[in-house]
């Protein structure tokens, strides 16, 4: 029974937050400026998200810069 639940719980929580970006959409397009504030709200929605996945590449991007830092102290050198 648990693992019905465990099962169709992602699935629930999905369908019942899919709304909250299709709302603000709705009520934007009744709204004096509409072309201009839907294309901020989008522009926000899909990269709102892009900070926090940055600063999971940081330590790629710092192990990156090392070697190419190493690199190119042994190609001067």
């Amino acid at each position: 029974m648990s693992s019905l639940i465990a099962e169709i719980l992602p699935l629930a929580l999905a369908i019942a937050l899919s709304p909250f970006p299709i709302i603000p959409a709705i009520l934007l397009l009744f709204t004096a400026q509409a072309r201009s504030n839907s294309i901020a709200f989008l522009a926000g929605f899909l990269l709102a998200p892009a900070p926090p996945a940055a600063l999971l590449w940081a330590p790629a991007l710092l192990y990156l810069f090392d070697r190419l830092i190493d690199f190119a102290d042994g190609w001067v050198a």
